[in-house]
């Protein structure tokens, strides 16, 4: 396995060396993960679902490396199976509920927006702590009522702005949730800015706009253009919030250079999705390889030599079942 490219600046006060990431996870490797993985959980009924999340994870986790080291996946199958269920007996008496009794959704429905802030803050803490680097863990702290506001009150915003505020919306709920990210006692510092949203997202929504008026100016061809604008534009918003959250975010006196770009990835994106369609599904392994691959070619961490200015915070086990509940109900609040 080659060691992390390196490339050393030399200035008069220090030195700093570009470490770029790697990812090495080959497909075969991968595939025959993948294949288990089903299998097993087909063949379970689902109760091998937690270890296939855990041995895919973890396969990801070491196959991307920075410096020379590897990540590593901390979380144990057992604690992901016991939120997974309690999770999903939720979302059962949550449907039984409200098929047999209807008046319970004025009820529920509201409860269920109150709680998905908590799903999100449990889901990241869980997330953040089960992964380690060098053996000293990322950590999340932040707190039910930051989330409350971030995530379901100022998105009330964006409906009553008609949307003009979504933009500075996203960039606030990324912006928190890079700033509670720590790894060991050293916090992330965001310094990225709503322009920078505000640019991202004008351009994709004009690709978008202008990929839906091809249908009806050239019926024929539109039908087949218009889906490939879409997914230019989405990988368009894609590569240009990763480029900028993560390419202006520090970690004390190391930053980071994201160069992702929308054209690469909208190919990927189309193609993953035209090899996963032809082969009912089978390619999928080598969708998530090559994906993988691409993004960790597109990051460097900008620091020195040594690497070795963290200390690891002991934090205490998390429970699994905010994330599984997040799955379940399908809330989602990544960087």
């Amino acid at each position: 396995m080659e060691a992390a490219k390196e490339i050393i600046h030399h200035s008069p006060s220090n030195i700093k060396v570009h470490h770029q990431f790697e990812f090495s996870g080959r497909t075969g490797e991968f595939f025959r993960i993948w294949i288990v993985n089903m299998l097993l959980t087909i063949l379970t009924c689902g109760i091998y679902s937690a270890w296939a999340k855990v041995r895919t994870k973890s396969y990801f986790y070491s196959s991307t490396l920075v410096a020379g080291s590897s990540f590593t996946y901390l979380a144990k199958p057992t604690s992901i199976l016991k939120g997974r269920l309690i999770a999903l007996l939720l979302m059962v008496l949550f449907s039984i509920a409200t098929q047999f009794a209807p008046l319970l959704n004025i009820a529920l429905i509201p409860a269920l927006m109150i709680a998905t802030p908590w799903m999100i803050i449990k889901a990241t803490i869980f997330n953040a702590r089960m992964t380690a680097w060098r053996n000293v863990r990322f950590n999340f702290d932040g707190h039910y009522g930051d989330a409350l506001v971030y995530f379901l009150l100022m998105p009330i915003l964006t409906l009553a702005s008609l949307g003009l505020l979504y933009p500075w919306v996203v960039k606030k709920q990324k912006q928190y949730l890079v700033s509670h990210h720590s790894f060991g006692d050293t916090a992330f510092q965001p310094k990225f800015t709503a322009g920078n949203f505000y640019e991202v997202y004008l351009i994709g929504f004009g690709i978008l706009a202008l990929s839906s008026l091809v249908i009806p100016l050239i019926p024929i061809v539109g039908v087949l253009i218009a889906p490939l604008g879409y997914i230019l534009a989405a990988a368009f918003i894609v590569a240009g919030k990763n480029n900028f959250i993560y390419g202006k975010s520090h970690l004390g006196d190391y930053r980071f250079n994201s160069t992702m770009k929308a054209a690469p990835l909208a190919w990927i994106y189309a193609s993953n999705m035209l090899a996963i369609l032809l082969t009912l599904g089978l390619a999928i392994p080598w969708a998530m390889i090559r994906l993988a691959r691409y993004r960790a070619s597109c990051m460097v961490l900008v620091a020195d030599n040594a690497l070795d200015g963290f200390t690891d915070k002991i934090a205490e086990e998390q429970s699994a079942l905010g994330e599984e509940m997040a799955d379940i109900f399908d809330v989602s609040a990544g960087i």
